[in-house]
């Protein structure tokens, strides 16, 4: 729809700058000034569609890659999962690893809209201390595994949950990363982590 607008828009705009180009053209074969009545419409309407145009670029992009690079010029991008109307992106910011969807509108992409809900979750055993983050959008749960940061230990051999979830595998600086979604939200649901089982309400 923004498309449709914009293009209209700029046509719009098109005409009338042909337009005022042709009545100043006639009063150059005149001698005559242009009048400010045409000139300044025709300024305050190209402004306007300036700014339109720029507000618009700002917030869609062609690729993710430009989109991330928007977001955060410093982010280094881990690992990417991508659904059909966002992707998720894990990236390194400031040292921090954390999550970010980008949502999807068409072929393009916007800058994330929404804060990544964490849950951090200390299991039974001291050996599988994690960190478990997840969020909704769409429809679509989100779901990245790492270790506690308070732990010290980065290593993480096995991830698997009760809806059978295929999670991808990122190591990054020593730290594996564990990530996955959810197309439906599961009762009951549970992941185990290296032959830890916890219960998780998401």
């Amino acid at each position: 729809m923004a498309n449709l607008i914009l293009s209209i828009f700029e046509r719009v705009i098109t005409i009338l700058m042909f337009i005022a180009l042709a009545v100043a053209l006639v009063c150059k074969k005149k001698s005559k000034k242009v009048p400010l009545f045409i000139i300044r419409p025709i300024f305050l309407v190209g402004l306007l569609f300036i700014m339109f145009q720029a507000v618009f670029v700002q917030r869609n992009f062609t690729s993710l890659d430009k989109a991330i690079r928007a977001y955060d010029v410093k982010a280094k991008p881990i690992a990417t999962l991508q659904d059909e109307k966002s992707t998720y992106v894990i990236m390194d910011e400031d040292g921090s690893i954390e999550g970010r969807i980008f949502p999807k509108n068409g072929k393009k992409w916007k800058l994330p809209d929404s804060a990544f809900f964490r849950k951090s979750m200390s299991y039974p055993s001291e050996d599988a201390n994690i960190d478990m983050r997840s969020i909704e959008i769409h429809g679509v749960w989100y779901i990245v595994i790492l270790p506690h940061y308070l732990m010290g230990e980065n290593s993480i051999d096995e991830v698997h949950d009760s809806a059978g979830t295929e999670f991808l595998k990122a190591e990054y600086e020593n730290i594996t990363v564990y990530y996955g979604y959810l197309k439906t939200k599961p009762d009951d649901y549970w992941i185990s982590v290296d032959g830890d089982k916890v219960a998780i309400n998401l």
